[in-house]
């Protein structure tokens, strides 16, 4: 992870910071198992990795040997290289067994951390002054200060009784990063000596417990929110092969690439409804079966898998936990599903499974009051517009099943009960465009809302911005977190506090932007019958073909007649402020328009269409008459849609923007022209 969290109180710690202990040889002794078990205490996850198996690496250093000190007593050995991103270093290694290593410290290599850093105890043969230099003070990654003690041995022994005692040493700190420190002193003889260790196998324990509180007041301070370490993400695990409900499903296949509360990725408890018979269900899906029903047939596999109500109180199965995208109300992801004949679609979720984590507590206004359920009448409405624009040239998310749920029922005011469902959907690609801010989504949970502020208000951005007033900077991003798109990021800062606002969430789009890109663009390749691996489109090839593809299908949309939102001026239901749908939270990352409840055809008047979404044949002909101007409004929806994707994608270069637009433009007028 980019980010972590790491509450003070090490007892509630979600995230610890992670301790390098550099030791002497593969088998640390007591000594290491001294510290170590001193540092699980103080909140720390210790690793011990002995300094000839650290290694340089692109990002970080990388251990090839070394353990992961557990609680217990217990060890997770380093079997394969890992990269080393320590909060903190502690050398257990003497003088003499480190020979010239000392250099890696004076040269930054090991100073990667943005917390507190010891550096490595340096060869004596090193220091101008022989046998009698001891160590380094290590502020910065780019800066390592020899001390030798005969010159300041009266000035650190007193530094070393100040440590000892349990005080802060503000003298020390100042010369230097406040964030880093090093600090392994110790008195003896009248002289400071720099390291832990007391004899053969001993730890100056006094000395150990006054570092580690040191060192863990100045790791970074708690942050909410997580952001995913670049990578594609997995593939979608294969839907052959039974599940066996006694052992827990494999990791979700999109959790490489959202980024989640600090204390994982919300994963809800669901259970099958017994209630549940399939108003429809594709020919083409298909699921896995299950190790105990080896013979069952398809459909009560799927109805088994898919059909299900999150159960926050419930008995935890452990092949029923899903994985719910942040700031999503009522819907979560399905892994082991595929359709015959269409590999493309990859992703898949189910609506109305229940109120999740993120709407419980609150959400956005959107419409009706989040309650967690689907009706029955918009789910075949979403299928039927889906089908309709699919079989039109357009890339929408086509609705695989449709479940009734004959216990729940769904009150709407001026309409009634309506009969609640659970509908399964496929996406080539789920992720949305406004899911490009990692941040986005969390304003959209009342309860998780303030997380995205104390993410962005951290002093980590404070070496990026520097550090505002925090109630202007508070106001401004409250400011930019009503808007509902990324459009208001694009738009120039009104104050300077908006500015600093704006540069934060850049700054975090710019980290996580190109993760959800490289999976987009890996897909498409795929799609495109190209190597994800070799023939990857490049990230401005990506731009041209999405903005190519939603010009295209707009055009489509009006040979069609159909639009994207039934709420216009010309129908009565518009009098209440309603969230136009179409938008860079209704459109995916491989141009595919997710959600059709809104969506209408007037191409001819269909009364079993119009009731699925409770509208009149007044309403219609009103929707009919004003079909262009309607028309034109999406259009320009769509090209803002376009020209957020670019403004990302491309880090906000505006001959890129304009390029896409044109893009935009010219396969709008193609595709008209040529009727397709």
């Amino acid at each position: 992870m980019i980010f972590a969290r790491a509450p003070g109180d090490a007892g509630g710690t979600l995230h610890r910071p992670v301790l390098l202990m550099l030791t002497e040889d593969h088998a640390p002794g007591p000594a290491g198992a001294a510290a170590a078990e001193a540092a699980l205490a103080a909140g720390f996850r210790a690793v011990l990795v002995p300094w000839f198996a650290l290694a340089p690496g692109i990002a970080a250093p990388t251990a090839t040997a070394g353990h992961e000190a557990l609680p217990g007593g217990n060890r997770r050995a380093i079997a394969a290289p890992e990269d080393m991103r320590p909060d903190a270093m502690l050398c257990l290694a003497r003088p003499a067994a480190l020979g010239r290593a000392g250099r890696l410290a004076a040269a930054g290599f090991l100073n990667t951390s943005c917390a507190a850093t010891i550096a490595p105890l340096l060869d004596p043969a090193e220091a101008p002054d022989g046998p009698a230099l001891r160590g380094i003070l290590s502020f910065a990654p780019d800066h390592a200060r020899p001390v030798p003690p005969c010159a300041e041995a009266g000035a650190l022994a007193t530094l070393c009784e100040t440590l000892a005692a349990g005080h802060a040493l503000p003298a020390l700190l100042a010369a230097g990063d406040p964030r880093r420190v090093l600090l392994p002193l110790r008195a003896a003889d009248g002289s400071a000596r720099f390291d832990f260790l007391d004899g053969a196998d001993g730890i100056d324990a006094g000395l150990l417990t006054a570092w580690l509180d040191a060192a863990r007041a100045r790791c970074a301070p708690p942050l909410p929110l997580l952001l995913p370490a670049p990578a594609t993400g997995r593939a979608a695990p294969a839907s052959g092969g039974p599940i066996d409900p006694a052992r827990p499903a494999p990791p979700p296949a999109l959790a490489d690439v959202l980024p989640s509360p600090a204390a994982g990725h919300l994963m809800v408890r669901t259970s099958e409804r017994a209630d549940a018979t399939f108003d429809f269900l594709s020919p083409d899906l298909a699921g896995p079966g299950f190790a105990d029903a080896p013979r069952a047939p398809r459909a009560a596999a799927l109805k088994r898998h898919a059909i299900r109500s999150i159960v926050p109180d419930g008995v935890d199965e452990p092949h029923g936990r899903r994985l719910v995208e942040p700031g999503v109300g009522r819907a979560v992801l399905i892994d082991r599903l595929s359709v015959k004949g269409r590999p493309e679609l990859r992703d898949f979720t189910a609506v109305g499974v229940g109120r999740t984590p993120y709407s419980e507590g609150g959400f956005v206004d959107v419409g009706r009051a989040i309650d967690g359920l689907a009706a029955l009448c918009r789910a075949r409405h979403r299928r039927a517009c889906a089908e309709r624009l699919e079989a039109g040239g357009c890339r929408a998310a086509p609705v695989l099943a449709i479940a009734t749920l004959h216990d729940d029922w769904i009150d709407v005011p001026g309409i009634g009960r309506l009969q609640a469902a659970i509908a399964v959907r496929g996406f080539r690609c789920v992720l949305r465009v406004k899911q490009l801010d990692p941040i986005a989504g969390f304003y959209h949970s009342v309860q998780y809302a303030p997380l995205a502020h104390d993410f962005l208000m951290h002093p980590q951005w404070n070496a990026i911005v520097p550090a505002p007033d925090a109630q202007g900077m508070l106001m401004a991003l409250e400011a930019y977190a009503a808007g509902s798109s990324l459009a208001g990021l694009a738009a120039p800062p009104p104050t300077a506090d908006a500015a600093r606002a704006r540069a934060r969430r850049l700054h975090a789009i710019r980290l996580h932007a190109p993760i959800v890109l490289g999976l987009a663009r890996a897909r498409l390749a795929a799609e495109l019958g190209r190597d994800p691996e070799t023939d990857c489109p490049s990230v401005p090839e990506y731009v041209d073909w999405f903005a190519a593809a939603m010009g295209a299908q707009l055009a489509r949309f009006s040979r069609l007649r159909f639009l994207h939102d039934y709420h216009q001026p010309e129908i009565g239901r518009a009098a209440r402020p309603w969230l136009y749908t179409l938008g860079d939270n209704n459109v995916t990352l491989l141009a595919e328009f997710a959600d059709l409840d809104t969506g209408v055809f007037v191409d001819r008047y269909d009364a079993e269409h119009m009731d699925e979404i409770f509208l009149s044949r007044a309403d219609f002909a009103g929707l009919s008459d004003a079909f262009d101007a309607a028309h034109a409004r999406d259009l320009q929806a769509a090209r803002e849609v376009v020209r957020m994707l670019a403004f990302v994608a491309l880090h906000g270069d505006p001959a890129g923007m304009v390029a896409a637009l044109g893009g935009f433009d010219r396969a709008y007028a193609e595709a008209a022209e040529d009727g397709r």
